[in-house]
């Protein structure tokens, strides 16, 4: 698992895009991993996927 959680954190610390968040930092305690990004309106992209109808021609 840590090994997994610093790939990822590695992962994201490289992706530069104006249509990603950016990646501020990560922490890891014991049990618990935290990856903090930058904030943007509107809900997490979880909801905003469950609300989202995806056109055929985005989803293929």
């Amino acid at each position: 698992m840590e090994q997994q959680f610093q790939h990822e954190v590695a992962m994201l610390a490289n992706l530069k895009h104006p249509n990603i968040i950016r990646f501020i930092g990560a922490c890891r305690k014991t049990n618990v991993s935290c990856i903090v990004t930058e904030y943007t309106r509107g809900g997490s992209v979880c909801q905003f996927l469950q609300n989202q109808v995806v056109p055929l021609k985005l989803g293929v």
